[in-house]
């Protein structure tokens, strides 16, 4: 966890979601660990404005009822039920993640220098490598 996490994460300030992150990232191929960083921080930032969009009366009607499971979810961290949904909710969105990004630009981490940069970039290569090798022999 230490090469995802950095010391004083933001994305651990709230003790809540430690064990659903533990659980979410020891369950992962240790080959999608480079992805997992951002993947998170996508995840993150796409809860807070789904919680701005559901306060507000003009596009409530627009905010994402998965992201406000899991955020109903995390007022209950104690809970094992609140722990296997969040979970499932985090594996869901990372398959979905990877999914969109086969073909796209290597992840915001290499953009932002931060720990585990050269193994993302060469992750990164070695897919985008597989995908047009076949290509690129024709």
């Amino acid at each position: 966890m230490s090469e995802i996490f950095l010391p004083r994460d933001p994305l651990l300030r709230s003790a809540g979601v430690f064990p659903v992150y533990y659980w979410f990232v020891r369950e992962n191929d240790p080959k999608q660990d480079a992805y997992i960083r951002d993947f998170l921080n996508t995840f993150e930032r796409a809860r807070k404005e789904n919680r701005e969009a559901a306060s507000n009366p003009g596009k409530a009607s627009t905010a994402d009822n998965e992201l406000l499971t899991f955020d109903r979810f995390n007022r209950s961290p104690d809970d094992e039920r609140s722990h296997v949904e969040r979970y499932q909710i985090l594996a869901k969105r990372f398959k979905q993640y990877l999914a969109k990004r086969k073909l796209a630009a290597p992840p915001f981490a290499i953009l932002n220098h931060e720990p585990g940069t050269l193994r993302v970039f060469l992750e990164w290569m070695s897919v985008a490598n597989e995908q047009w090798e076949p290509r690129l022999q024709r």
